[in-house]
């Protein structure tokens, strides 16, 4: 059986999150195959789909096409030649054994996860399923009331062995009390499931396995599964779903959706120190309309598309996002091969929103909690709050200039007005540590020394920390290293435009990349996926993972375990024959907000 795609959209998911914690770029290339099952999703259901026999009250789905329908685009798509390139075999191997070492630790009374079961999984993921949340409320065990249901809906067609195999195993393997009990549900013959101290139902109705948290979803879901005809007030008809949620591309994998106007706040449970139905309509999230996103592997990309919907004005939580710009200043900072990554934050905006929610949540009694808060603020910056986030005016950038993506390489800019104010606020933000400046042109430079951490040992004792800024006219800097510091400041006197330079802005991929968008974002990134060091980036990660897991060790008095190899037998380079760049956008509109990013 080939079972190629589904290990492209589920292995490389798994190896790319440990990456994410330590490459930006290399998150988006693998993680974003993770990412989308939290947010993600612009495209809805196709004609006939699993969405379109979804009821009125849905307001929440993930609708997983099938990794069958890949086929069309395995020999042309860059990530998925990449995963069924034979060399990457040796790397998919170890993904599966990692997961099965890890599922033998976490439950002791199963197996672990054998090749069969592995082979088992990515069977079932060939086939469409669609998992969400309705807006039916229920009561579940022992009174307690509750405002959603989840369900489940998943195409067994030539899958319904391996769904009762895994039932066979699941009883057998379960860490706490399981039973399985058959009983009528509709017209159905169905089964009461008690797993501890949770409750799901299943039932077979046709080609379809269907499980919900609550019997009153799965008596909601079961008609419209069955019927040969079309359900009245389905939700497709009674969504109003925005059209920016309705373009479905080619290759697409993964669509989600969320309509967080169908919630009914009134359901939530009441809390007498936090009213959050009215931190919700304080930050003007009731008038989300809609959050959705799109996974899709196309022709030749690999992209993911999303939008956050409504409204955007003053006060709302959207509005936190500044306005669009068609140029950013922090992008001179970087170099041809850097990874760049800005956005435009309003952050004056932002705390006012956040502010005016908690007061507006606050019981009488506490009602002075948020001033407190502002006055605190105050006395240890050395100035209001607002005052403080309005010298930054914006951007906030990540670069990184090395090619194994050294954290030590990176360095952070905010763009900024009133320099003399910004210098005053680094001298009161930061309590415990001492600083050191020193003028140099227009420029003034900060060493700022942290005490020594608390992570010391009596072999190493820790060595005290230091972060290095500069504060020019326009523009606040950080870096842990002060010639890259210095080498920053340098690239500012340098026009963009001139012989001398090789910003990133007069990179070819970059300027590219840069034209396929829309002309004033709210946020940019872009990498030259062909320049990274792979290997270099690998082992970064397997000494994180290592010392970490020898860390836990100690902590727990165990022996140190064994030193973690992602990928034995794996020729890193490899990745650059197939990956060659990933760049992403963000724009806002009075409609809401918009991302797209793309890997080459």
């Amino acid at each position: 059986m080939n079972h190629r795609n589904v290990q492209c959209a589920s292995g490389l998911v798994r190896s790319g999150l440990a990456f994410s914690k330590f490459i930006p770029a290399l998150g988006r290339c693998l993680v974003m195959l993770c990412f989308v099952t939290f947010f993600a999703g612009s495209a809805l259901a196709q004609q006939n789909s699993l969405v379109d026999r979804l009821p009125a009250n849905t307001w929440l789905y993930l609708h997983w096409r099938g990794t069958s329908s890949l086929a069309g685009t395995n020999d042309t798509n860059s990530v998925l030649r990449l995963w069924r390139d034979p060399s990457f075999a040796a790397a998919r191997q170890s993904s599966i054994d990692r997961m099965a070492q890890d599922a033998k630790q976490k439950n002791p009374k199963s197996e672990g996860l054998t090749q069969e079961n592995a082979n088992d999984i990515l069977s079932l993921l060939e086939n469409e399923a669609v998992f969400g949340l309705l807006n039916e409320p229920a009561t579940v065990r022992d009174g307690v009331a509750k405002s959603t249901s989840s369900f489940l809906i998943y195409d067994a067609t030539g899958k319904q062995h391996l769904i009762d195999k895994f039932d066979a195993e699941r009883a057998k393997n379960s860490a706490s009390t399981f039973t399985r009990t058959p009983i009528p549900i509709s017209s159905f013959a169905g089964y009461k499931i008690l797993n501890g101290k949770n409750t799901s139902y299943e039932v077979q109705a046709g080609p379809y396995f269907v499980r919900t948290d609550t019997i009153e979803a799965m008596e909601a879901l079961l008609p419209r599964l069955t019927s040969s005809r079309r359900m009245a007030l389905s939700f497709d008809d009674a969504a109003a779903v925005p059209s920016a949620c309705r373009t479905a591309g080619q290759g697409s994998l993964l669509n989600f959706l969320a309509l967080p106007a169908k919630l009914n706040l009134s359901q939530m449970p009441p809390n007498a120190n936090f009213d959050f139905a009215a931190f919700i309509k304080s930050l003007h999230l009731d008038q989300v309309h809609a959050v959705c996103g799109n996974l899709a592997f196309e022709a030749h990309d690999t992209r993911m598309r999303g939008a956050v919907l409504g409204d955007t004005s003053q006060g709302s939580v959207l509005n936190i996002v500044g306005d669009g710009h068609e140029d950013f200043a922090t992008l001179a900072l970087a170099q041809s091969g850097s990874t760049y990554q800005c956005s435009i934050l309003d952050f004056v905006a932002l705390y006012k929103t956040l502010m005016a929610g908690v007061a507006a949540a606050l019981p009488p009694d506490k009602a002075g909690f948020a001033a407190g808060i502002d006055s605190l603020a105050s006395t240890l910056w050395g100035m209001p709050p607002t005052q403080a986030l309005a010298l930054f005016t914006g951007e906030f950038a990540s670069i990184n200039f090395h090619a194994d993506a050294d954290p030590t390489r990176a360095v952070y800019a905010f763009t900024i007005q009133r320099p003399d104010r910004v210098l005053a606020l680094l001298q009161h933000v930061i309590p415990g540590a001492s600083t050191a400046q020193k003028q140099d042109g227009d420029t003034t430079y900060v060493t700022v020394t942290f005490p020594q951490g608390r992570e010391a040992s009596q072999a190493a004792p820790a060595e005290p920390s230091q972060v290095f800024f500069a504060v020019t006219p326009s523009m606040l800097i950080a870096a842990k290293r002060q010639d890259i510091l210095r080498d920053s400041v340098a690239r500012l006197h340098t026009p963009p435009g001139s012989d001398q330079s090789d910003s990133l802005s007069n990179d070819p991929g970059f300027k590219r990349a840069r034209a396929t968008m829309h002309s004033k974002l709210t946020g940019l990134s872009y990498s030259d996926l062909a320049r990274y060091n792979w290997a270099a980036i690998i082992d970064t990660i397997e000494k994180g993972m290592n010392e970490r897991a020898e860390a836990e060790a100690r902590r727990d008095g165990k022996p140190a375990p064994a030193p973690v190899h992602l990928f034995p037998g794996f020729d890193p380079g490899i990745i650059s024959r197939y990956l060659h760049s990933s760049s992403g956008s963000a724009w806002k509109d009075s409609s809401g907000l918009y991302f797209d990013s793309v890997i080459q």
